[in-house]
């Protein structure tokens, strides 16, 4: 077996390290930083067993690491190879076993690993207002702020700004082509945001997974230094499913549309409200922007209905059946496709998104119950672990997504 790719990575909320819940108001600050810029669980690492590529790091005691996640190395030898970054292949109460090629025949001890973080880096922090620096696929850099909620009785969210330019002594995004809701201000409170769900509260503000994992539903994310996925279920069996994203974009030619696609919603419902909220593909609740342009994910179609027309962020079913003919393969596949972006205003096509996620072909009978995502499924020609998520609705409109755990970005 040769090395396993270590670019996109996975966390789970439940994480040893993590271990929070999306109502975890007080604790979404430490925990997207560990994420995006610091990792975590620091362990170390008492001996090593080499035999040809297969590394075993061998711990003092229960490690709490998890296969599919990417372990950094921060000294040594093994910190000289691939960043540091290796694919955890499996695991025992305490040993992580990695296939690393090029390893030392003998490896000592005595040295630290962690979760590898996505890699971008932390410009700005200041109580609930972060700003991150991160990559675009033409390796320039793009700036994220990201607002967490400050007021601990609301539902929480994110709200976010991406722009090419950004202050780190003020904190705020300076750039005037960045969509500008939350370039500024403090706190997460105008229409577009990426939500979490749930009823407005201050009861889960320091929640563990376990203790809100019957509310909220399981949570994972998935992403690398171009791009980021969250997603999960927040218990409602309608219309639960989230999918917020910052994903690569690939635009017909104009420098203004030289940004990431950012996915999350608008809510109709007030930020004190009990009520869980519409799903976030029925009507105009899903909402997606390139830089401060609104967009959507489906060619114009004239003779829908209004209230079809508005459903922007793709209109299921996506296929008749939910399986390729047996003619052409044996196998019950499901194909995904890549995700055109339409402007909103003039309904024209500007671009694709370029990786990090596809919607998936499924009918409108017999796809997955939408409480069981996101789940993991497989893509049988690359190997890869793929995250099938969604977009509930409460009629029904489920859209699926599949979030591969693998490269975007090929040098």
């Amino acid at each position: 077996m040769a090395m396993k790719q270590t670019q996109t990575k996975i966390f789970d909320f439940a994480d040893t390290g993590l271990d929070f819940s999306p109502g975890s108001k007080n604790i979404f600050p430490d925990r997207f930083k560990k994420m995006l810029a610091l990792g975590y669980n620091v362990q170390t690492v008492t001996s090593v067993s080499v035999a040809g590529n297969q590394v075993t790091f061998i711990y003092g005691g229960a490690h709490g690491y998890m296969p599919g996640r990417v372990l950094k190395v921060d000294s040594g030898a093994l910190s000289l190879i691939n960043g540091g970054e290796f694919w955890i292949d499996s695991v025992t109460t305490n040993t992580v076993t990695m296939m690393i090629d090029a390893a030392p025949l003998s490896i000592s001890g005595g040295f630290a690993t962690r979760i590898a973080s996505l890699g971008w880096s932390l410009v700005y922090e200041q109580a609930n207002i972060h700003i991150y620096k991160f990559k675009q696929l033409d390796e320039s850099d793009i700036f994220i702020r990201i607002v967490f909620q400050d007021v601990l009785t609301q539902r929480n969210r994110l709200g976010v700004c991406i722009g090419k330019t950004a202050d780190p002594v003020s904190g705020v995004i300076t750039d005037s082509n960045a969509l500008q809701s939350y370039a500024t201000i403090t706190s997460p409170n105008q229409p577009f945001a990426m939500e979490f769900g749930g009823t407005a509260s201050n009861t889960a503000n320091n929640y563990t997974h376990s203790q809100g994992v019957a509310t909220y539903g399981k949570w994972v994310v998935v992403g690398s230094k171009y791009h980021v996925v969250l997603s999960g279920n927040i218990g409602q069996a309608n219309f639960g499913n989230r999918f917020n994203a910052v994903l690569p974009f690939a635009s017909v030619g104009y420098e203004k549309l030289n940004y990431p696609v950012i996915v999350g919603e608008v809510s109709t419902q007030a930020l004190t409200g009990s009520n869980f909220g519409d799903g976030q593909n029925e009507g105009e609740r899903g909402y997606a922007y390139v830089a401060k342009y609104r967009v959507c994910m489906r060619e114009y179609i004239k003779t829908l209905t209004t209230g079809v027309l508005d459903q922007l962020l793709g209109i299921p079913p996506q296929s008749k059946t939910n399986y390729l003919p047996a003619e052409i393969d044996g196998f019950n596949t499901t194909t995904a496709k890549p995700v055109a972006i339409y402007d909103y205003e003039s309904w024209q096509f500007i671009g694709m998104i370029s990786g990090g996620a596809y919607q998936v072909n499924y009918s409108d009978t017999g796809n997955p119950d939408k409480t069981t995502l996101p789940l993991i499924t497989g893509d049988i020609d690359l190997n890869s672990i793929v995250y099938l998520c969604g977009m509930a609705s409460t009629s029904g409109n489920n859209v699926y997504w599949a979030v591969p755990v693998e490269e975007v970005r090929i040098a």
